[in-house]
């Protein structure tokens, strides 16, 4: 159904670009699935990306969009993001919802046009301070230089563009936080959706092995969880790709560790999810997690969790029933959970009745309300 005729307005859809398909741009395809006349705006896109997850949407890049090689070298036009979202208009529009965790809260809007938030988190980079790895020469000197000025203009209208949205809606608590602290305002929570439909229930015996899923970052954890699975004699799958995968696949055959750590490459979908059938646990050993979509997933398929306590797992994981956490961030701080987890009594059924809280159907009914009030309950 073409719930945007229903409604009798005008709705735009952004993002901050469509590059890669992870949690924002799923979170962006269930609320276009609901809106497919809603155009989407962005500051660039890849067409690959945009033909295989929105086939037949209106999508609109920036000016950015006709730069060469732009992909290869994006992170060094970041300072061009502000300009180009600043370039699109959208004053025609009813409402506007940004989808939203970097400069695209600074897309133009009218006078009666209702701008909403929808806050994955505030700029990481500019407000956590959390970075990769150094590119080479011209970023090191930017970061030397350049980087206290850039973050202390990019602060003040990342802020001021918040102030100035109408609604504001936060992921979690933890994003909820953040938004008070930096930006100076309150805000809702509305849980970004999880597809605990499509994901297999397994309620069964379970082998003596634990699983990381996620992308390959050095800010992700991985290495602390395979560090302390070597320690402690634990097997370890790790699914996923990124730019920390050559290093730590070298340090584990360093290590002599191919017997206990296994790298599963890249999963996606039904693959996915019936990993999850196939461990003792999954480990999440990240820092300041804006939500967590892999723990719920877990759950979802009567998984339990060992996860670092802190950012949004704290909301998602229900301690002693579907997960663990472990509050000294070192290999014996996660070696003495792994190795007591078998003496906690997790319930697969729990799991699931909690992941379910998490479910796409929940979201979409928010996001009814949150456009239109036409929420079928």
């Amino acid at each position: 159904m073409n719930l945007q005729n229903k409604s009798n307005q005008k709705l735009a859809l952004v993002i901050h670009s469509l590059r890669t398909y992870g949690g924002a741009e799923y979170i962006l395809k269930v609320i276009s699935d609901l809106y497919p006349d809603a155009p989407i705006y962005t500051s660039w896109y890849k067409k690959e990306i945009t033909d295989k997850y929105f086939e037949g949407r209106h999508i609109n890049g920036s000016f950015m969009n006709s730069l060469p090689f732009i992909d290869k070298f994006y992170r060094f036009l970041i300072p061009l993001l502000p300009i180009a979202f600043k370039s699109i208009d959208l004053s025609e529009f009813d409402k506007v919802l940004v989808i939203s965790d970097e400069f695209d809260k600074m897309v133009k809007v009218g006078a009666k046009t209702k701008k909403i938030l929808y806050v994955l988190t505030p700029p990481r980079f500019l407000w956590l301070n959390i970075t990769k790895k150094s590119l080479g020469f011209l970023e090191t000197l930017y970061r030397k230089f350049l980087k206290d000025i850039f973050n202390w203009v990019w602060r003040y209208f990342d802020k001021k563009s918040a102030m100035q949205a109408d609604q504001i809606i936060s992921i979690s608590k933890t994003v909820q936080e953040r938004v008070r602290s930096f930006y100076g305002l309150d805000s809702d929570i509305m849980y970004p959706p999880v597809d605990v439909e499509q994901i297999p229930f397994y309620s069964g015996k379970r082998p003596d092995e634990f699983l990381y899923l996620g992308r390959i970052e050095g800010y992700k954890g991985v290495e602390l969880a395979i560090r302390a699975c070597i320690t402690y004699g634990k097997k370890l799958r790790v699914a996923g790709i990124g730019s920390d995968l050559e290093r730590l696949t070298k340090l584990v055959k360093e290590m002599g560790a191919e017997n206990l750590i296994t790298f599963e490459g890249f999963v996606f979908g039904l693959p996915k999810f019936k990993m999850y059938s196939q461990v003792q646990g999954v480990i999440f050993p990240v820092i300041e997690e804006d939500f967590g979509i892999v723990p719920v997933e877990a759950n979802a398929a009567g998984c339990p969790v060992i996860a670092y306590r802190s950012g949004g797992v704290r909301e998602t994981i229900i301690e002693g029933e579907t997960g663990v956490f472990f509050d000294e961030y070192s290999e014996d701080g996660l070696g003495e959970v792994l190795m007591n987890f078998d003496s906690v009594k997790f319930s697969a059924e729990k799991c699931r009745k909690n992941a379910e809280r998490f479910s796409r159907k929940v979201f979409e009914d928010k996001i009814r309300d949150l456009i239109d009030g036409t929420s079928k309950r």
